[in-house]
């Protein structure tokens, strides 16, 4: 259990790296940290997280078919093509299950940790704020859903560089991994039509009516839910109001500094303020469902780079201080909220 709470200790620790010029120092050990957690996540016992044992039950299941059948789609197990085919692969070039978490882990890890370190004006301030939020939830339980996300992060970037078949592919192939990416159809058609920000904290605010009422019921009345759905309908509330206070306060920072971010001639500023806005208002809309999570969790995942590119431009204004409290501020509450999570009543990293 103490190397759970090492991880996010370090972690907060490799924050003042943020600050340093030394460029040497801050690669080579956000390099080996990153490999640790790799190591940490692909070398993980069967059994320690929530559902790796039924990966394995899936890689034994992907035997039973042939290459051809998987991708046509032609088997009864409701799993992904491109995470099927993954499993094949592995089993016709003499692997396991171990083989599968390392390999899985990897890419995950090295598509999350290299998209931070390039992209992110404070590199390690989004690495605590990915462990904290996402670490647990996805790269250790789901991590089919966690790769997804991964390439769903280049994708978006691709497509604020204006790499439009580039973003399509890496959208593709987070398909092939997850159906949950399909939610950013909807989420990126509404992003582009409609781009007054007043529109998106308005949006947040009324979505609080989800904490009273599950609308979850609702969606289940739809045509083409499937089945295996409805098993969801009972769990408990999968949010939480915590994640709902960091997401105001970021989306209040962008919204009061909107002229300042639209000066940087950044699109992905305001590009990822709505997507992060929506995964907010969905997280509200379907606070009482865990399984919504996947969805607004996706979008949600996008403050890791807004926000410390945001309180990097801000610190170099006239009210730097301000915001350098601020990031302290920050940087504890992630500290505080991902040593939460190390308890086996919510996400079980372990016995």
């Amino acid at each position: 259990m103490l190397i759970y709470y090492l991880v996010f200790i370090l972690s907060f620790l490799f924050c003042v790296l943020d600050f340093t010029d030394k460029v040497y120092l801050k690669v080579s050990i956000y390099t080996l940290f990153c490999l640790f957690l790799i190591a940490l996540v692909g070398f993980k016992a069967i059994g320690l997280d929530n559902d790796s044992i039924n990966y394995v039950e899936m890689l034994k299941q992907a035997d039973n078919y042939t290459f051809l059948e998987i991708f046509k789609g032609d088997y009864s197990e409701n799993t992904e093509r491109g995470y099927m085919l993954l499993n094949k692969l592995i089993l016709v070039m003499g692997g396991d299950e171990r083989v599968l978490f390392i390999l899985v882990a990897s890419a995950t890890g090295i598509l999350n940790y290299t998209f931070f370190y390039k992209n992110s004006c404070f590199p390690f301030t989004s690495l605590l704020f990915y462990l904290s939020f996402f670490l647990l939830y996805r790269d250790f339980t789901q991590i089919r859903y966690g790769l997804s996300c991964a390439l769903v992060f280049w994708s978006l970037h691709n497509l604020a560089q204006f790499k439009y078949f580039r973003a399509l592919l890496l959208f593709a192939a987070s398909l092939l991994f997850h159906n949950s990416a399909f939610i950013l159809i909807p989420v990126l058609a509404l992003c582009f039509f409609i781009k007054n920000k007043y529109f998106y904290p308005v949006l947040v605010v009324l979505s609080l009516i989800g904490i009273f009422y599950n609308f979850f019921s609702v969606v289940l009345t739809l045509g083409g839910v499937p089945e295996h759905m409805q098993i969801y309908l009972e769990e408990e509330s999968g949010g939480g109001l915590a994640v709902a206070a960091l997401g105001f306060l970021i989306m209040a920072i962008y919204f009061i500094n909107a002229s300042v971010f639209n000066d940087t001639k950044d699109l992905s500023y305001s590009l990822y303020y709505r997507v992060f806005a929506l995964g907010l208002a969905l997280s509200l809309i379907f606070y009482q469902t865990s399984i919504f999570q996947r969805f607004s969790y996706l979008l949600f995942q996008f403050g890791i780079l807004l926000l410390p590119n945001m309180l990097y431009v801000l610190q170099t204004g006239e009210k730097r201080y301000y915001y350098f409290m601020l990031h302290i501020v920050f940087l504890l509450f992630f500290l505080y909220y991902g040593i939460k999570l190390i308890d086996p009543a919510l996400i079980r990293p372990y016995f």
